[in-house]
């Protein structure tokens, strides 16, 4: 679909990458990072960095979250089309 993607296992793998990332990019974080680290926490400082397009990619239904203003949308783990 000529888009590009670009994944990462880690947080600090994406934080060393972040500064080459245009703010309207769209990053789709999972809920359960791992490590007691949630996906919520990181989009959080995304947007106050002035990340906009932010989705929680989640195996969970959306209305188990709270509401977020910060996230655009809680999606399923299917890639984008």
């Amino acid at each position: 679909n000529n888009k590009r993607f670009v994944g990462f296992k880690t947080p600090e793998e994406f934080n060393a990458i972040i500064k080459n990332l245009d703010p309207e990019s769209a990053i789709y974080i999972d809920s359960n990072l791992g490590n007691g680290i949630k996906g919520e926490d990181i989009a959080r400082q995304l947007f106050a960095e002035g990340f906009v397009n932010l989705y929680l990619a989640t195996g969970y239904a959306a209305d188990q979250f709270p509401p977020m203003d910060f996230i655009k949308s809680v999606v399923g783990k299917e890639p984008p089309a």
